[in-house]
């Protein structure tokens, strides 16, 4: 039988040697950027889990920070309102003070003769005040007795004196009370 060889290169070229080191340069060259690829995605996805749990890390402090602010601002307010409150209660007790002492002078006045009849309280400010007097002259002291007494009610205004059946006479004052 006869023998047949059949070249399958025949079409495949040789490398020189030379070629052969570039191939296998280039080759070793694409290994090991692909390595650094490899490495540099691996650095870069652990940078961003740091970069992810620090972050959470910073929410969780903010949302807490949030919270003591929102806690802060409700004291605030809280203490604002009770802060009002409190004025609205000093301002009403000064003012029952001022009533309180200013009821204690009326009726503490000593003028022979002239006794407090009535006592009313015609707004906050003003207090009207009845006294009956037994003579004319214990209503000329009392009128004086407010017109040298300055220091206690800023204004004594006259509302009229009348005289009664039993001879004895009636002075009605407004007094404005002090602030």
């Amino acid at each position: 039988m006869a023998n047949i060889n059949v070249n399958l290169l025949k079409n495949k070229r040789v490398l020189s040697e030379k070629d052969y080191q570039r191939e296998k340069n280039i080759l070793r060259q694409s290994v090991v950027g692909l390595i650094v690829i490899v490495v540099l995605i691996v650095a870069l996805s652990v940078v961003n889990l740091m970069t992810t749990h620090k972050l959470a890390g910073v929410e969780q402090s903010l949302t807490k920070v949030t919270k003591e602010i929102q806690g802060y601002a409700d004291a605030s307010a809280q203490q604002i309102y009770l802060s009002s409150r409190l004025k609205l209660i000093s301002g009403f007790l000064v003012n029952r003070s001022i009533i309180r002492d200013s009821l204690q002078r009326i009726f503490s006045m000593n003028i022979a003769g002239v006794h407090v009849s009535g006592v009313t309280f015609e707004n906050n400010d003003i207090l009207g005040v009845q006294y009956e007097a037994d003579s004319s002259q214990a209503i000329q002291d009392l009128l004086k007795y407010y017109q040298d007494d300055e220091e206690y009610f800023i204004q004594a205004t006259s509302r009229g004196i009348t005289r009664t059946e039993n001879g004895s006479y009636q002075l009605r004052l407004a007094l404005s009370l002090p602030k």
